[in-house]
């Protein structure tokens, strides 16, 4: 089997999937629709003979829709989430119509958790196409004596050993609802907080937090190694909105790091309430 990808050009991602693909690599606008950049996958496809197209998300679900109409392809999407919390009445109509409309374009879903296949049917959205559940999965990190290791690893980061330090992997926008997360560290400034990861709202939030002398987050920024952070907390917290099935989670549960959740779409999921964490 052979495959090509189309993706924007960003860290990590492009490299990972260089490694994977080579060069059958290609790239597209991040969250912006060009017909040009349409008409150049749709040449990739025919002149590489491509037979099955698998989408994420829903700028790439509107590309494989569209060449999946004019080539006549199957195709296969994976929404990653149900994301219309943001919008307004209006909006949600609009986007209910054009993914119904789309959905006759599209041949299976794959939805990354049972919770996420609820909300779907909840919301209307794919009941008439099949289905199958592929849950997100993260590697089990053993670690033979943990807390070495998260001394070594607080040493590594100069974390003081004896604070108590809670994490979250974030992209800083409004799903993830990091502002909550802001307003927790706030109350409680003898924690160690470290929102690991980037995203539009990164800058105003670590704004405020300068503005109002909040020095007890740690704002990483981007970075190829969460684990080493992951390793040397106590606790991870997710305020996100909603989720699919949420990778930094299970990542955190597979450092037997226990979990403070929202009890919402995918964390409710991956959290037993009470065992492996609260929601």
């Amino acid at each position: 089997i052979e495959y090509y990808i189309a993706c924007p050009k960003e860290k990590p991602y492009w490299n990972l999937y260089f490694k994977i693909v080579g060069d059958k690599i290609y790239e597209i606008p991040h969250r912006k629709i060009s017909l040009l950049h349409l008409y150049k996958i749709l040449n990739l496809i025919k002149s590489n003979n491509i037979q099955l197209i698998h989408t994420h998300g829903k700028g790439a679900g509107f590309y494989g829709r569209i060449l999946s109409m004019i080539i006549h392809l199957p195709l296969i999407h994976t929404p990653h989430g149900i994301h219309v919390g943001q919008y307004n009445y209006i909006i949600k109509m609009i986007y209910h119509f054009y993914e119904n409309i789309m959905s006759r374009l599209t041949n299976t879903i794959i939805y990354v958790s049972e919770s996420e296949k609820k909300q779907a049917l909840q919301q209307h959205l794919w009941s008439n196409i099949s289905s199958v559940i592929i849950n997100n999965g993260v590697e089990n990190n053993k670690i033979d004596n943990i807390l070495d290791s998260k001394k070594q690893t607080r040493n590594n980061i100069n974390i003081n050993s004896q604070k108590f330090v809670i994490a979250t992997i974030t992209r800083f926008d409004f799903a993830k609802n990091m502002w909550e997360a802001y307003e927790i560290a706030k109350t409680c400034k003898d924690y160690v907080f470290l929102f690991i990861g980037d995203g539009p709202e990164k800058e105003k939030i670590e704004s405020r937090a300068r503005k109002e002398g909040n020095k007890n987050i740690i704002f990483t920024g981007f970075t190829k190694t969460p684990k080493q952070y992951l390793e040397a907390s106590d606790i991870y917290l997710s305020t996100s909105r909603w989720e699919g099935m949420p990778l930094g989670v299970l990542e955190a549960m597979s450092l037997g790091l226990p979990v403070v959740a929202t009890n919402v779409t995918g964390n409710n999921e991956a959290v037993l309430n009470g065992e492996t964490g609260f929601l």
